[in-house]
């Protein structure tokens, strides 16, 4: 295939996919969705939201590794104390979230999160739309009530008489993400899903009334749009269905194109698994076999997976042997305080913490002397020594961490767009899930710190060495911007 005729077969499929990650909190409502039950109004006590509060307050202290990294401790509980001292009324769940999900989110880390209960997500009616953003303009993707086809590629600009500037204004604070990437967190509040957020910001509509503008004609229009379920949302929610890996060959240029849409064991195909370690040693085989002076890794959209197969990937790149995590960081070797509450027992039976591999450093701070992701590891017998460019965009997790670490090796040129993830590294692994007894909310609390590149913690995340933009325009017509950038920088290197 020569890479006039790649672009094309991009600009077909690139139309009918989903080109957004698996959201954590999407997921999250995919595995808790159940009947519809009806949402929960019942008013919590006084009593009962504070002994909430402490809990959640009790045990992010003694579980979360780094729960002031970007808010200091004497601030954080400044804002702790003023949150609890607005508790003067009973309250609904919602409200009660209002309350404590900003201060969940000051944690800045996106493996930490906070979620409503069942009984909530089975009862809101939410907005039909699946949005997308560019240059911060808000533009429909798709259309989720089965009536309004003719919407998708509209730009939003209003909903319920409300300008949507000021909607990502208001949810911005509960929206979970590393650091100080303030685009990511943007684009997060728009993409992952507004329809979610707007209802627990803004409440519950049956209808929504919506102000649009038409991009090809530029005339202005209104929709009355009627409110869908939670399992109705999902249901009809447009999923990228493709095998998440690939490897083709780009002949004129010399180059293979490897795609990496998951790092996860394995997926299934034709009624069987495929295994990632299989995939990628034949894929490797055959790179070895072509001959070619270099890889294009496609890591965009990359959700993230399994922490080993990022090693695994890398060790396919390295030239030379190399130890991925430096450092990783815990808070506490002992159960928390109210056990109870929490599938601890059942986390940590996945990753467990031996006492004799823990240096304690301070009284909360303590660090792993062992991990599989501090051993020393040789590059693979078929690895790729050649040109490496890498593309990322809305890239995260163990995904972004591998990203960041062939940016911080200079194994390879970065183009796209700032992935989600710290650069240096951040608070993942098995979570512990936290469910407050009264309220039912859920908060999702990561127990290791990962520190995978040494340097200055700036707050963001990788940033390309040839940052490409795209257009809304780019994104409607299925022209991948990203790949153009990359064949016409191999060809001019010819």
């Amino acid at each position: 295939m020569d890479s006039t005729s790649y672009v094309k077969s991009l600009q077909a499929s690139l139309l009918f996919e989903t080109l957004f990650m698996k959201n954590v909190l999407l997921l999250f409502f995919l595995i808790y969705t159940i009947d519809l039950v009806g949402q929960n109004l019942s008013k919590i006590s006084i009593e009962n939201q504070r002994q909430d509060f402490e809990i959640l307050r009790k045990t992010i202290e003694q579980l979360h590794p780094d729960p002031y990294r970007y808010t200091n401790k004497a601030t954080f509980n400044s804002q702790f104390d003023s949150a609890h001292n607005e508790i003067q009324n009973e309250s609904t769940e919602i409200e009660f979230y209002r309350v404590i999900a900003p201060l969940v989110t000051q944690i800045k880390n996106g493996h930490t999160f906070i979620s409503l209960s069942d009984a909530y997500y089975n009862g809101i009616l939410l907005l039909p739309l699946k949005l997308v953003t560019f240059q911060e303009r808000i533009y429909v993707h798709r259309d989720l009530s089965g009536k309004n086809k003719e919407i998708e590629g509209f730009e939003l600009l209003q909903i319920n008489n409300v300008p949507v500037k000021e909607i990502i204004k208001k949810i911005i604070p509960y929206i979970q993400s590393d650091g100080f990437n303030d685009d990511a967190r943007y684009k997060a509040a728009v993409e992952d899903d507004l329809a979610y957020y707007y209802s627990q910001v803004f409440g519950d509509s049956e209808s929504f009334e919506v102000a649009l503008k038409n991009q090809k004609t530029q005339t202005l229009v209104s929709k009355t749009m009627q409110g869908i379920s939670d399992a109705q949302f999902i249901a009809r929610y447009p999923h990228n269905t493709s095998f998440p890996w690939s490897l083709q060959k780009i002949d004129t240029l010399n180059a293979a194109l490897l795609k990496i849409g998951s790092l996860d064991n394995f997926v299934r195909h034709d009624n069987k698994r495929i295994f990632f370690k299989d995939f990628l040693k034949n894929s490797f085989d055959e790179i070895k076999k072509w001959k070619v002076d270099n890889l294009i890794l496609d890591l965009r959209y990359n959700g993230g997976g399994e922490l080993k197969n990022s090693i695994l990937l890398y060790s396919y790149l390295a030239n030379g042997p190399f130890q991925f995590s430096k450092e990783i960081e815990i808070s506490s070797i002992t159960k928390p305080t109210y056990i109870q509450y929490t599938n601890y027992d059942k986390a940590i039976k996945f990753n467990p913490i031996k006492f004799k591999n823990v240096v304690k450093k301070e009284e909360t701070v303590f660090y792993l002397k062992e991990h599989f992701s501090m051993i020393k590891t040789p590059p693979a017998n078929n690895c790729f020594k050649e040109n490496l460019f890498v593309i990322i965009r809305n890239t995260a997790s163990s995904a972004g961490c591998l990203a960041a670490y062939i940016h911080s090796n200079k194994r390879g040129t970065i183009i796209g767009e700032e992935n989600r993830d710290n650069y240096t590294g951040y608070s993942a692994g098995v979570p512990v899930v936290l469910t407050l007894p009264h309220s039912k909310i859920r908060i999702n609390i990561p127990l290791r710190k990962f520190t995978y590149v040494t340097g200055k913690d700036t707050g963001r995340g990788t940033i390309p060495d040839l940052p490409v933009s795209m257009s809304f325009e780019d994104f409607f017509n299925g022209h991948d911007t990203d790949i153009e950038h990359i064949l016409k920088l191999i060809d001019n290197r010819k």
